[in-house]
């Protein structure tokens, strides 16, 4: 199919998308285009030709359903139409996530991309059977006093009387003064690295032993809490 046999159609299959691709930007962005009558034309005309363009590739490749839908100009005309629109609405959609999530609080911020593991810790809480639960609305922080940390209980971490994973703090039957403290200071590690500060906890205690990491020395520090050793 060329230009030729399309006829009077080929300003209904190319220019009319044209119009609502312009006019879906200015809907969109909030733009008023500085172009006169006969600019705009032009610039649908240029729009249509390049769709064209497009739509013969796709029939030369011989894509049974494509090519048979747009064989049809008014399926064609409309079938653009809504490709252009939707996806205009699209690239808005992304911006306007984009500006939305980078305009909330800090807090807020980190706290959700901390909430995959938040939801690994409540899976935790549940298999050391949870006793109370509470939230930290300051620091945003779940505290949860458990019967058991059975599962941890074993090699650098025997004796252990708490720990955190995300924005959950699971507290066992042995905490002790000030070992909230020092599980609130982890909660704010995790928010100054989210998501990567597991991996980079435990690269360091890897390196340096648990004692020594860089990341408990901070939370025995602000926290003054005893080790399980001492």
């Amino acid at each position: 199919m060329n230009v030729d046999s399309l006829g009077p159609y080929f300003y209904l299959i190319f220019v009319i998308p044209g119009f609502v691709g312009i006019s879906s930007y200015r809907f969109f962005f909030n733009r008023k285009t500085p172009l006169n009558g006969w600019q705009w034309s032009c610039l649908s005309v240029l729009w249509g030709v390049l769709i064209f363009g497009i739509w013969q590739y796709t029939l030369k490749d011989n894509q049974p359903l494509v090519s048979q839908t747009l064989q049809n100009p008014l399926v064609a005309m409309l079938t653009l139409s809504a490709l252009t629109f939707m996806a205009l609405a699209y690239i808005r959609f992304v911006i306007f996530m984009t500006e939305w999530i980078s305009n909330l609080p800090r807090p807020i911020l980190t706290f959700a991309l901390n909430v995959p593991y938040c939801l690994i810790g409540f899976v935790f809480a549940l298999i050391s059977v949870p006793k109370k639960i509470a939230f930290d609305k300051k620091d945003l922080a779940f505290v949860i006093n458990v019967h058991s940390l059975w599962w941890r209980d074993w090699g650098i971490a025997k004796g252990v009387r708490a720990l955190t994973i995300g924005c959950t703090i699971l507290l066992g039957p042995r905490v002790e003064e000030k070992d909230l403290e020092h599980e609130l200071v982890h909660v704010e590690q995790h928010k100054r690295y989210p998501i990567i500060f597991p991996f980079l906890y435990y690269i360091d205690v890897a390196r340096k032993g648990y004692r020594k990491s860089k990341y408990e020395e901070e939370a025995y520090r602000i926290a003054g809490n005893r080790y399980a050793a001492e």
